[in-house]
């Protein structure tokens, strides 16, 4: 088992995720007693196999001393399970085992007999494949007259089912939780300082301490903490006073408090405050009680941001993997998911992408973040609706939450941890506080005092990577005759360009004879189906540059495409310079929950694609109008990057790929322009993709670190629900502008960050061999917990994208824009700019193709003078467009060019 990452202090030993590794997506296999059942359905008996019903795409039903087997005929099988009187208002445990040839999600409807199943009365388990497990699921109340639907997962072989059970799911009552207050400091409060940051704890009480900086109050802590814990039977909850010493000892300050609860056990908590570096203190908590105690709430450590100074407002919030908040904005609202999965108050751990709380208020920024272990969890609410402090709360609570042991949101677990004289606790949190508007320079403080994970082991290298794309190009689902689809299952068949380009880049740069001949062929194939005008245009990776007329010709036909493509992108432009959400005609409006109607991932995408094309172009009049709008995205510095993903997920979503296409944006108007300021933004907006990537092993399997959820919160509002479950493409679009910033600044942790989702890339991408139908494509998401791949499977083009960066080969397409004489230079492979004058440039230029391929230089007023490794060109080398000013230069192999631009008077 990999190391959990952690921070300063090492965790030691994390023998309770031995536990965790039995847990698949908040379901544990099942081995003690069982809770209350009220119905089991045992299918290896004929009287309850025979209640199922093939409803859709079952090819057959058959009852065998194992238990159902479930013939799977078709994408998306189902059937129908018997009608029973469950419970009312009852939670229940589902509780499934089964066997399955073909891992992937399984999912269970309820339903009341009669009315059509819906996705939000339904919950979603993975399946892994050819091993019988056990797994228990927690699910709302049923009612009378219920039926039930199974989804099985995969779409062929079979699932066997030998059993189903519901059982009762007790839930503990909340006590009346004590509004905290601000404290009254003594004249004796005791002082820690650190940096511009200080603690005030007054002398006699746990928790009654006031958090500063640079003299604003930001925070305080739990001055009316309660302690819970069952004891015979009984639920007990009691307030955290007793006999409490606050003292400096050295550079520190301790606080301890002794009790004695009512079932006669002593409790001895204890605070130790330190400040290891400026603007940040340490917290060690210990926890001893001197009899076992079943804990079912225990405030490790409580802070509540704007008690006793601006309350519930805030500029920003982040919570990484749930939260990413704007002014005012609520956690845990509907706004991106409806119903109870909104409650991300206390979330399953695994759904953190890592160990970071802020609020941002006062041109200032507090955060919290602490140790993660498996007996720890985070509670986040702002505004706090947990103990109505009339402020925001964030801290670290006892027991933990790994999606099967508590209702998520809630501050209670169904059961306790117990803590006896033999094992005391122990937990360390740090506060950390800083300057600015938003929660980016907090993130930028955790990456520079505790780094970044290691990178993980892909365990292939270039060879086999080549290999492994091949297999997808060459020998997956997504292959039909001339044409490929984007994913398989459920997409069609389409005339590309951009695989056949990346073939014939793998085949040159590196992949064995026979691999090399195969690709070579193959991309043939595939190039003729596509009409050459489009061969910038016919793609299906997410990740696209316009190469493909670079490598295979016709590139004043493709620029006449680009060129037509860029002037319809500028009609889709409002007059204030962004895109608007138009809903469909059909359908729910993703705008909905969203204060306007335009987003800044939802424009920069268009500003994207319409950089893109005017590059591609090389029409001077389009770039300057493209820069022009690119402009007009500052509109949204210091925002929530959201809204790209707007086809299917609410515009108002938190969303990596918004980030991912602004970097991207400014980078390219930097390079264009040579104007500091996009630099500046895409720095900025790179900060931003940050949270949506897992920067520790959530679980310990070897998929995990740098692994990137998506957005934070689901589709349609219901389901899938994206926290914690990757979507690795779109950290591949993200990590792809990461690697086009990373150059510009290389002080920047960005290509390690890109190097660890490409490689978080490769390891979810289905290997060689696994699967005839998916090998070498990239699951559309991944579950951690179960390590299992969900359809559809992705064609290799939006990893590939990555792959040169990653093991620092020749790029696939490079641009460079030459500022003084207005020139724009566009290669397949490495451009590296010589000189420049206001009339003439000389470069290199490093092609990767094997044979002749083209380079695009455009600006010109008149026809130029070339030199090729200072000799004038061929003439059948050259092309010159004069109404547009595009020079086509044919080349091989690393060329030397040089561009003398003459005056239209030496013309004439």
């Amino acid at each position: 088992m990999s190391n959990m990452y952690c921070l300063p202090l090492s965790l030691g030993r994390f023998d309770l995720y031995l536990i965790l590794a039995l847990l698949v997506c908040g379901m544990v296999c099942v081995n003690g007693a069982a809770a209350q059942e009220v119905v089991r359905f045992d299918l290896r008996q004929s009287q309850y196999a025979q209640q199922w019903q093939p409803t859709h795409d079952i090819a057959g039903l058959s009852q065998t001393a194992e238990g159902l087997q479930i013939r799977i005929g078709g994408e998306d099988p189902y059937l129908f399970g018997p009608v029973f009187d469950y419970p009312q208002n009852q939670p229940l445990w589902f509780s499934i085992r089964l066997y399955s040839d073909q891992g992937g999600v399984g999912q269970l409807f309820y339903f009341p007999a009669g009315t059509s199943p819906t996705e939000p009365a339904s919950v979603r388990f993975p399946v892994p494949a050819k091993r019988w497990v056990t797994l228990r699921i927690p699910v709302p109340s049923f009612g009378l007259n219920y039926q039930i639907r199974f989804d099985p997962p995969g779409d062929h072989g079979t699932c066997t089912v030998a059993w189903m059970a519901f059982e009762k799911r007790d839930i503990l009552r909340p006590p009346e939780w004590p509004h905290p207050t601000a404290p009254v400091l003594s004249p004796k409060a005791l002082l820690l300082r650190s940096g511009s940051l200080e603690l005030l704890h007054n002398p006699d009480k746990m928790g009654d301490f006031v958090v500063r900086f640079k003299g604003t109050t930001m925070a305080a802590g739990d001055n009316k903490a309660l302690i819970g814990y069952i004891e015979n039977g009984k639920t007990r909850f009691i307030p955290l006073q007793g006999k409490t010493s606050v003292q400096k000892e050295g550079d520190r300050l301790k606080v301890q408090t002794t009790l004695q609860d009512p079932d006669g056990a002593l409790w001895t908590l204890s605070q130790r405050f330190s400040a290891p570096a400026p603007n940040l203190i340490q917290v060690d908590v210990e926890v001893r009680v001197n009899l076992p105690r079943n804990v079912i709430f225990l405030p490790v450590f409580l802070l509540f941001p704007g008690l006793g100074s601006f309350g519930e407002h805030k500029t920003q919030a982040l919570f990484p993997g749930l939260e990413y908040l704007g002014p005012d904005e609520p956690s845990s609202s509907q706004a991106d998911i409806r119903g109870p999965q909104a409650n991300r108050q206390v979330p399953d751990t695994e759904k953190i992408t890592f160990p970071l709380m802020v609020v941002a208020a006062q041109n200032h920024w507090i955060a919290l973040s602490w140790q993660m272990a498996p007996n720890v969890c985070a509670l986040f609410d702002t505004p706090d609706r947990q103990f109505h402090s009339g402020a925001q709360v964030m801290g670290v609570l006892f027991p933990g939450s790994n999606g099967l042991n508590r209702e998520e949101g809630s501050l209670l677990p169904y059961d306790g941890n117990v803590i006896s004289p033999e094992k005391p606790f122990h937990s360390t949190a740090y506060i950390l506080c800083g300057d600015g508007q938003t929660v980016v320079p907090a993130i930028q403080r955790y990456v520079s005092l505790w780094g970044l994970p290691h990178l993980p082991d892909a365990h292939l290298d270039w060879q086999g990577c080549l290999h492994l794309a091949a297999s997808g190009w060459l020998h997956s689902g997504i292959v039909e005759g001339d044409r490929l689809r984007h994913a398989y299952p459920n997409f069609g068949p389409q005339p590309v360009a951009d695989a056949p380009t990346m073939m014939l880049y793998a085949a040159a740069q590196g992949a064995d004879t026979a691999l090399a001949q195969e690709l070579e062929e193959g991309a043939q194939r595939y190039l003729s189906a596509v009409p050459p005008q489009d061969f910038n245009s016919a793609g299906i990776g997410h990740v696209r540059f316009p190469v493909p007329s670079l490598v295979f010709g016709h590139v004043i036909e493709n620029a006449d495409t680009a060129a037509a493509t860029a002037r319809s992108t500028l009609s889709q432009f409002t007059p204030e310079g962004t895109i608007l959400y138009n809903p469909p005609p059909h359908g729910e409006d993703l705008a909905s929950t969203n204060p306007t109607r335009t987003a800044n991932g939802l424009t920069a995408s268009v500003v994207v694609n319409l950089l893109y094309n005017a590059i591609a172009s090389g029409d001077p009049t389009l770039i300057a109008l493209a820069l022009q709008h690119l402009r007009a995205l500052e509109r949204f510095d210091n925002t929530v990057p959201r809204g790209a993903q707007s086809w299917e997920v609410p515009l108002h979503t938190p969303d990596i790929l918004a980030s991912a296409h602004l970097v991207r944006a400014f980078v390219l108007g930097y390079m264009l322009s040579g104007d500091k300021a996009f630099l500046e933004r895409a720095k900025a907006w790179a900060w931003t993709g940050l949270p949506f990537v897992y920067l520790y092993n959530p679980t310990g399997h070897a998929v995990g670190p740098y692994a990137t959820p998506p957005v934070f919160g689901a589709t349609h509002w219901v389901a899938p629900n994206w926290m914690g479950l990757p979507v690795q493409w779109c950290g591949l679009v993200y990590a792809s502008a990461l690697y086009q910033l990373a150059p510009f600044d290389p002080k920047g942790p960005w290509r390690q960050i890109a190097d660890g989702i490409t490689i978080s890339g490769i390891q979810q991408t289905w290997p060689i061999g696994s699967d005839p139908l998916r090998q070498g494509l990239l699951p559309d998401s991944f579950n951690l917990k179960g390590q299992i791949r969900n359809d559809p499977a992705i064609n290799p083009c939006t990893l590939f994208a990555e792959l040169p960066f990653l093991f620092r080969k020749t790029p696939l397409y490079s641009f460079h824009a030459f500022l003084k004489p207005h020139l724009l230079l566009q290669a397949p492979g490495e451009i590296k700019a010589l000189r420049e004058t206001s009339n003439s440039v000389t470069c290199e230029v490093n092609g990767w193709p094997i044979k002749r391929y083209y380079v695009l230089m455009s600006g010109f007023q008149t026809k130029p003078e070339v030199l090729i490794n200072g000799k004038p060109a061929p003439t059948d080398a050259l092309t010159f467009d004069q109404p547009t000013g595009r020079l086509v230069v044919a080349l091989e192999e690393k060329s030397t060019l040089t561009i003398k631009v003459r005056s239209q008077s030496a013309e004439r």
